[in-house]
């Protein structure tokens, strides 16, 4: 676990401001930041990647090309925020600290997230600003994708709005989020160690079946968000991910309705029939960003304006899938390679009571909607609890350290990363008082 920086501490010629904002997530601690030259940068310091993992130099590369080519890119630039500077920082009695990433500082007015919330309460902005922000989401989107890269963590929360009266829509709209952001033409250096990050209740259908994520994975989870923003709200939410997953496996949303009249030549019928399209659990049926924004524009032609009828339900079971949560000159990146990720040991989570197990091969997000399984006493734990990791030492338990209970092993709080060996017990609970809820025996297979 990395330490976490002092209020005012410099590092690398980066003031620390954590008084103005931090945030401690599942693989960064998030802080406000001034540059050198006195500028408000938003700083991260990883958990994950660590130097020491395999894929460490591959993700830095990995991360340079996909700043590269966003930067390339004059109009997905445009959506997108800065990625500044990588470094890696010497820590106290160890050669590192980790790494850390420098990101523009987004100004924002407010996220979609807030928006879609007055939509809910006061049904404002009204339809016709809506379908401006929807034109522009998936714009960028569509840019995005031209440039080669997919966001894989689109949420409400993640596209951010700035104040502009001088434009049409009134709002700028830019992605953040995008440090385990993926090329669409080279593997992801984790792929087969970790999970892809993404979002619960916007999760692709390619996230919930462990499946690299596409394209049409970003076009999906927009589906979601249209479905917010212009008709009648969000066809799959749930606290539940078995849930969440199952619903859209099973494709069970309908075609939406529309909150106001599209502007001709586009049509209802027309934009209702491609939202529809954009949830297809099958990737091959879902269109494109680029066929999304054309249809909310009424530019479809003859040819195209007839989408594809939907498919059946996808018949591949859903497989519960944990949550969550740069300026260099760049050498050129090496080939990408065929050969198959390292095999890792598998870990076992065992309930004796219900007789259930959770097995994994990778890095895994454990918390309340994971464990609800279990039996009721996964309202005890928090959404996320704790992280599971495997690295050469062999499988590491990374608490939470803000839940609201404790992560328990063997009976013992813990508030720092600690190494599992089979036989272990996880809980989480209160040592103080000596309670203990939902212990789940570790079972560690090579």
């Amino acid at each position: 676990m990395p330490r976490k920086y002092r209020i005012k501490e410099v590092v690398s010629g980066y003031k620390i401001r954590r008084d103005e904002f931090y945030h401690a997530g599942l693989m960064a601690l998030s802080y406000a930041a001034d540059a050198p030259d006195g500028t408000r940068v938003f700083f991260k310091q990883y958990k994950s990647p660590t130097p020491t993992v395999g894929w460490y130099k591959k993700y830095i590369d990995y991360q340079k090309e996909i700043k590269r080519r966003i930067e390339s890119d004059k109009i997905a630039k445009e959506f997108c925020y800065d990625m500044l500077h990588f470094f890696e920082y010497p820590g106290r009695g160890k050669p590192t600290n980790g790494y850390h990433q420098i990101f523009e500082w987004v100004s924002a007015s407010k996220d979609l997230e807030q928006v879609l919330e007055e939509v809910k309460k006061k049904n404002s902005p009204d339809f016709g600003q809506r379908l401006i922000l929807a034109k522009r989401l998936m714009g960028g989107i569509a840019n995005l994708h031209r440039a080669g890269v997919i966001h894989c963590d689109l949420k409400p929360a993640n596209i951010q709005l700035i104040s502009d009266p001088s434009i049409k829509a009134e709002w700028k709209l830019i992605l953040i989020d995008m440090d385990y952001s993926i090329l669409n033409d080279r593997k992801a250096p984790w792929h087969g160690q970790q999970s892809y990050v993404g979002s619960p209740n916007y999760f692709s259908p390619e996230h919930i079946n462990n499946k690299a994520p596409l394209e049409v994975s970003d076009v999906f989870t927009c589906g979601l968000i249209l479905y917010e923003l212009l008709a009648e709200g969000h066809p799959y939410a749930s606290d539940s991910h078995e849930d969440f997953a199952e619903a859209v496996n099973s494709y069970k949303a309908g075609p939406p309705k529309l909150k106001g009249a599209m502007d001709a030549p586009a049509t209802n019928e027309q934009v209702s029939q491609y939202l529809h399209r954009c949830l297809d659990p099958n990737p091959d049926n879902r269109p494109s960003a680029k066929d999304v924004q054309t249809v909310l524009n009424g530019r479809l032609g003859a040819k195209t304006s007839s989408p594809k009828p939907p498919s059946t339900p996808y018949i591949e079971p859903p497989k519960p899938l944990p949550e969550e949560e740069s300026a260099i000159d760049e050498p050129p990146l090496p080939e990408p390679t065929t050969e198959e990720p390292p095999k890792s040991s598998t870990i076992t989570l065992h309930h004796v009571d219900s007789g259930k197990s959770l097995v994994m091969h990778m890095k895994t997000i454990i918390g309340r909607t994971v464990c609800r399984q279990f039996g009721d006493d996964s309202q005890f734990w928090t959404d996320p609890q704790f992280t599971l990791e495997r690295d050469e030492e062999g499988w590491m338990v990374i608490p939470n350290t803000g839940a609201k209970n404790e992560t328990m092993l063997n009976g013992k709080a813990i508030a720092s990363d600690q190494t599992l060996k089979d036989g272990d017990e996880l809980a989480v609970g209160r040592e103080s008082k000596g309670i203990i809820k939902l212990p789940l025996g570790v079972k560690i297979t090579e």
